[in-house]
């Protein structure tokens, strides 16, 4: 009877212990599955990004007792959109004006200098340690795909972007750029884009990329953290796959071969390469408290403009007998031409060249001040002016963290036309794109020419004159850009790379809406935009952009289906677009042999 009695308890002891076994294995099961999948060896990294930019949000301006960005002004402030040399610059973009364009309260000051720096803390102790990208590793052969690269091209697409960031990857293969294209497409056009992303893109060799391909689901549900357009650009650079990163926006055209940029000097010493814009810079002094740059009014300017290799008796003739007062320092001479500032002009990032690695925190950085730049950083960056957006961002992330880049010497070149007046005549003039030079031909000329050869073009332009007194004859830093910086032996611009076309985008849906995009003033004749195609290695930019949308759009053998056109193509507008579209083309082709003619 014991003896049984034993055999039995040890069955129950041992069916006890199966039970706790199998409810173990089953509870780690449930549990393992109910855990949320681990989309990428960054899921730490992105889980920790959002909450520290969650945890250092400044204070809201609704919180505080500022009505709205102008109250950010005193009644002392003038200002003005100004291009580079615009009489103006010397009058308002000064230390004491700019102060006046842009003043806070010390309580909110203090709140964004506080923000502003755990943010920072939290990049160099904790996110850049957590990032994890296969190039940097050890094991990086191993980790990478197969049809994955460390260099490659990255833009942004979705709805009408996607129309323009079509011709633009076609500009790159055309002029035999070859490297991969991700064309980051935002979640909200995700469902729509299918043609787009895959059909369309793996012939030109490039892919659509997500959010949510990478971020895990949760982040993109979050309520409490927004993933605006503002922050595009940076999502973007942040998740694409390459280390070595050409941004392009979408309506951007290349017309170079840039598969080789990575192993270029300006790139290899720098790391960023940032392209400038046509406008003064007016970011006022706040900033560069608020990044702890201290601005010594009492101590010289350190160029004039873009010249920083003019003695400064010479750049400031009238200060050479006698010492500049720090009255005239803060109100004549413009603030960014002292040490401690960014440089003028002002920044355009429709292109930029990166090396993500090396500059992790110089973009997280700046997605911090584009999460945050409808608030605070956009307005303090540029005041309200032409272009306010995330066009600053970058390059001030990289000069608050003491980051190397290079700013292109060279200044951005203009495109455009004068619309005939309905009495005849030349009426207002209207810019269509932008040019922007060669960076490593800029980089090279500026360093191997003009920094070599500064004494020699400072004597031969300021002194080798029979004027009198020539330094009166010197237009403050004009000469850097209309002569120095110009190809040494013909005294033409050095080889644009880029067409921006940002003023009158490609885009067939404006063209048939706003007729003053294609016809003069009369509504009747047709005009080109881009005219001077000398200067765009004589490359029917017009002809090549709308010949093909007219195929992929109107021709249901080759059409593609943009999702920006979808909600259109049922409507009565739709046989008149493409109307419209075939008399563009018809006149662009009638017109391209006179348009691409070589000037003699």
């Amino acid at each position: 009877m014991f003896l049984s009695g034993k055999k039995r308890l040890k069955k129950i002891l041992l069916a006890t212990t199966v039970i706790i076994v199998i409810a173990k294995l089953l509870l780690d099961h449930h549990t393992i599955r109910s855990m949320p999948e681990k989309k990428t060896p960054n899921d730490d990294f992105y889980y920790s990004l959002v909450n520290h930019l969650k945890t250092y949000k400044p204070i809201a301006l609704e919180e505080t007792s500022i009505e709205n960005k102008k109250n950010l002004r005193t009644k002392n402030c003038k200002m003005a959109d100004m291009s580079l040399f615009d009489d103006r610059v010397n009058n308002l973009a000064v230390y004491n004006n700019l102060n006046e364009c842009y003043s806070l309260p010390d309580s909110i000051f203090d709140n964004l200098e506080s923000n502003h720096w755990g943010f920072v803390n939290k990049i160099k102790t904790d996110l850049q340690k957590k990032y994890h990208h296969p190039s940097s590793s050890s094991k990086k052969t191993k980790e990478k795909d197969d049809n994955e690269s460390d260099i490659g091209i990255v833009t942004v697409g979705g709805g009408k972007y996607s129309v323009l960031a079509y011709n633009s990857i076609r500009s790159m293969r055309k002029f035999g750029t070859t490297l991969p294209v991700e064309v980051f497409i935002p979640e909200v056009d995700k469902v729509g884009e299918e043609d787009f992303c895959f059909n369309v893109l793996p012939k030109l060799n490039a892919k659509c990329i997500f959010l949510s391909d990478v971020l895990p689901d949760s982040l993109l549900e979050d309520p409490d953290f927004k993933f605006d357009r503002f922050q595009f650009k940076v999502w973007a650079l942040l998740i694409s796959t390459f280390r070595h990163v050409a941004f392009i926006d979408a309506d951007n055209y290349l017309i170079s071969n840039l598969d080789d940029f990575n192993n270029q000097t300006s790139y290899l010493e720098n790391g960023l390469v940032i392209w400038p814009d046509m406008w003064a810079r007016v970011t006022p002094p706040t900033f560069y408290k608020l990044i702890h740059k201290h601005i010594d009014l009492n101590e010289n300017p350190i160029r004039n403009v873009g010249d920083s290799i003019t003695p400064f008796e010479i750049q400031y003739p009238e200060y050479k007998d006698n010492r500049m007062t720090y009255d005239d320092a803060a109100n004549k001479i413009r603030m960014h031409n002292f040490k401690n500032t960014l440089s003028d002009p002002t920044s355009e990032s429709g292109q930029m060249l990166m090396d993500k690695v090396r500059h992790l925190d110089t973009l997280l950085l700046s997605l911090y001040y584009n999460v945050y730049g409808p608030a605070w950083y956009y307005n303090m960056f540029s005041l309200g002016g032409a272009g306010e957006g995330d066009k600053e961002t970058f390059i001030g992330a990289a000069f608050a963290l003491d980051n190397p880049y290079y700013q292109i010497k060279s200044g951005m070149g203009i495109t455009g036309f004068f619309k005939q007046k309905k009495e005849g005549g030349n009426g207002e003039y209207r810019g269509c794109g932008l040019l922007q030079v060669d960076f490593e031909k800029d980089y090279q000329h500026y360093y191997n020419y003009v920094r070599k050869n500064s004494e020699k073009l400072v004597q031969d332009d300021l002194f080798g004159n029979d004027d009198n007194d020539p330094i009166k004859k010197y237009n403050k830093g004009r000469i850097f850009y209309d002569k120095w910086m110009k190809d040494e032996n013909n005294g033409k611009n050095l080889e644009y790379m880029f067409v921006h076309a940002s003023l009158n985008k490609f885009d067939p849906w404006r063209l048939y809406k706003d007729r003053e995009f294609a016809y003069d003033r009369d509504g009747v004749t047709p005009y080109r935009q881009f005219r001077d195609l000398k200067r765009m290695k004589y490359f029917d930019i017009e002809l090549f952009a709308f010949e093909e949308l007219e195929k992929v759009m109107c021709h249901d053998e080759q059409r593609i289906d943009f999702k920006y056109y979808q909600d259109k193509k049922n409507t009565d507008d739709w046989p008149k677009i493409c109307l419209e579209l075939s008399k563009r083309v018809e006149f662009l082709k009638e017109t391209h042999d006179s348009a691409v003619k070589p000037e003699i």
